[in-house]
């Protein structure tokens, strides 16, 4: 995920020194600043619940839980994968 933040923030760094008063800018500073927070957001809470998927996947198999795993017919779950579509970089017109 960070290669697309690279590419989206190079992209954005090119047309800023294309316009020299748009790296000047508050609100290009802050839209900068806000695809950062919104990346780390994203990748913060895809690293949770994938850590909460192994830690579940793993009591599920461990005795005496495994027994009440079965019981209760839990199976083990997927890790977060996103789709092809949803990993294309935002457009973003200024």
């Amino acid at each position: 995920m960070s290669g697309r933040y690279d590419a989206l923030a190079q992209r954005l760094h090119v047309i800023a020194e294309a316009y020299p008063q748009l790296n000047s800018s508050e609100n290009y500073r802050q839209l900068q600043a806000a695809i950062v927070d919104a990346e780390d957001h994203l990748q913060a809470a895809r690293q949770v619940y994938n850590m909460n998927v192994s830690s579940f996947n793993q009591a599920i198999a461990v005795f005496p839980d495994s027994m009440i795993a079965n019981q209760a017919h839990y199976t083990p779950q997927e890790f977060f994968a996103a789709q092809e579509s949803k990993r294309e970089d935002v457009k973003i017109t200024l």
